[in-house]
């Protein structure tokens, strides 16, 4: 006798959750991981030592850590309204410090007793936004000096970027781009695709004893 075919049925609702939920996975575990990365500034302390360990390295500092410069003094006390506005001027005398290639002025911030806690970040982002290469961390102070660029080829070429060369910093492609985020996915949501891939299969398998197979 010939088998009777078996007419496939197909859950249409449970094939369009099956193709749409892998989207919906990887758009919500890139927004997590977005949301959970947390944004830091790295800062060094100075280390009093080093002009006497590498004289040679700090010959420009002339045996006085931080150089010396006419140092502008920011005195920044807790009050809200006070350090803002010290912070702006203090930004706009960095800038112009540095657009002139100035080596004799320099920016000093004090931080007090009752100075809160953004005043520093504060002082450290707006160092950072105008490009400030040159500044340390002294006990409570913060330091902002410049050194006008070495002009000769050796030191140059040591601290140039790729822009002051002349070439364009090589960008990540479009495939590494994709590795480097499914590998973030990957470690950071192992646990959901096991779940999800042994769910299709366990999937694939009940159909396949429905089926007869």
């Amino acid at each position: 006798m010939d088998r009777k075919k078996r007419k496939k049925i197909y859950y249409i609702p449970g094939i369009i959750s099956l193709t749409i939920l892998p989207f919906l996975f990887i758009h919500f575990a890139d927004k997590e991981l977005k949301a959970n990365s947390i944004a830091v500034i790295p800062i060094v302390l100075t280390d009093t030592n080093l002009p006497k360990k590498f004289p040679e390295v700090f010959k420009d500092y002339k045996e006085t850590f931080p150089p010396k410069r006419n140092y502008t003094d920011i005195v920044l006390t807790g009050n809200l309204k006070d350090d803002g506005i010290k912070l702006e001027f203090a930004q706009i005398k960095i800038r112009k410090i540095l657009s002139a290639n100035d080596p004799i002025n320099g920016v000093h911030f004090q931080f007090g007793n009752s100075s809160q806690y953004w005043t520093f970040v504060k002082a450290i982002d707006i160092l950072r936004i105008e490009g400030a290469k040159t500044y340390m961390l002294l006990d409570k102070d913060l330091w902002f000096y410049h050194f006008p660029p070495d002009t000769t080829i050796v030191n140059w070429i040591c601290g140039a970027t790729y822009s002051d060369l002349g070439y364009e910093k090589p960008k990540a492609s479009g495939w590494a781009k994709a590795a480097s985020l499914t590998i973030i996915i990957c470690e950071s949501s192992w646990q959901i695709i096991l779940t999800f891939t042994a769910f299709l299969l366990s999937l694939f398998i009940i159909r396949r004893q429905k089926n007869g197979r």
